[in-house]
């Protein structure tokens, strides 16, 4: 079973932060806000925006660091609640704790993806579910060099694909196969991430808590 690893609150000085670690590479996030808009910064009066800074702290390259936050962007926007916020900014911060090894972007996008996800529910900000993220290689069949990747990153409650970014070449049938085996790893995943930040104190957007009392009168419980 896929499993995810978060600690919540290990930034003191932000308004809510979270280390994640998936398939060994560890990622930490920090979020500040809801801030107001300095002067002349360009925003949607309506609604607030994020602001995601690495400054190569996520590895010493620019394209990597470009990568990851285009994908932390791309899942974060679409489930944080932006117009209970509007006129400010959520400040994000990325950084790797261990910047050793040859981690690329797909490498490092799910972590981060988490990681930001589990830091903006610790700072308390109005999301409409946690999506949940996973890089998955394709396991069977011959293949040259590095076997085909993904990344996906899923809504767990609708099964909805939030983010996906595939690596190699793989086509077909392969290529529903594979996604078909990271949204598998994405749900089973989504058990030990639910039960580690209920362990840690915090609710899931998206699991209705009648749904919760109900799997807890059958005896369910969330899997490791």
């Amino acid at each position: 079973m896929a499993t995810i690893s978060v600690e919540l609150g290990m930034n003191p000085q932000a308004t809510g932060s979270a280390s994640c670690t998936s398939h060994g590479v560890m990622v930490q996030a920090s979020v500040f806000g809801p801030l107001p808009l300095a002067s002349g910064m360009d925003s949607n009066p309506l609604a607030g925006s994020l602001h995601f800074t690495s400054g190569g702290s996520i590895r010493d390259s620019p394209s990597v660091d470009a990568y990851v936050v285009q994908a932390v962007e791309s899942v974060v926007s679409s489930v944080v609640v932006l117009t209970d916020y509007p006129q400010s900014v959520f400040d994000i911060h990325l950084s790797t704790p261990c910047a050793v090894g040859s981690e690329s972007g797909m490498d490092l996008s799910a972590p981060a993806i988490q990681a930001v996800v589990c830091a903006l529910l610790d700072a308390g900000v109005h999301m409409r579910s946690v999506p949940v993220a996973m890089t998955i290689s394709q396991t069977e069949g011959e293949t040259e060099g590095e076997p085909p990747r993904v990344t996906v990153a899923i809504d767990a409650v609708t099964s909805r694909v939030l983010y996906a970014d595939m690596c190699g070449v793989v086509v077909g049938e392969d290529q529903q196969k594979l996604m078909d085996t990271a949204i598998s790893s994405c749900l089973g995943a989504y058990q030990s991430l639910t039960q580690s930040l209920s362990s840690q104190g915090k609710d899931v957007p998206g699991v209705a808590k009648e749904e919760k009392e109900v799997k807890g009168e059958k005896g369910d419980t969330a899997m490791e």
